[in-house]
């Protein structure tokens, strides 16, 4: 390697409207995970989608279709989902 090959990392802090959408993303991930037999959930707030693996036998759709609905039950945020794709 180099000598001048160092890169110093930058240090950024999140605005208010990062931190915003961050916080609206975990509350629905939370949701969606605090379900036995959700595997993982990822949220893509900018997209308005997520991606939910889980065990049918456990989870039914419409348990994720409610726990997004209730992640935002809290007469500041409405969250609304629908089913797009299934495998």
């Amino acid at each position: 390697m180099e000598e001048n090959c160092h890169v110093d990392p930058i240090v950024k802090i999140p605005s208010v409207a990062e931190r915003q959408k961050t916080e609206m993303t975990l509350r629905v991930r939370n949701s969606l995970i605090s379900l036995n037999g959700v595997v993982d959930a990822t949220v893509d707030h900018v997209a308005g989608v997520a991606k939910v693996a889980f065990n049918p036998e456990l989870v039914k759709v419409e348990m994720l279709i409610h726990a997004t609905a209730q992640a935002g039950n809290d007469g500041r945020h409405k969250y609304d989902a629908q089913v797009l794709a299934t495998q």
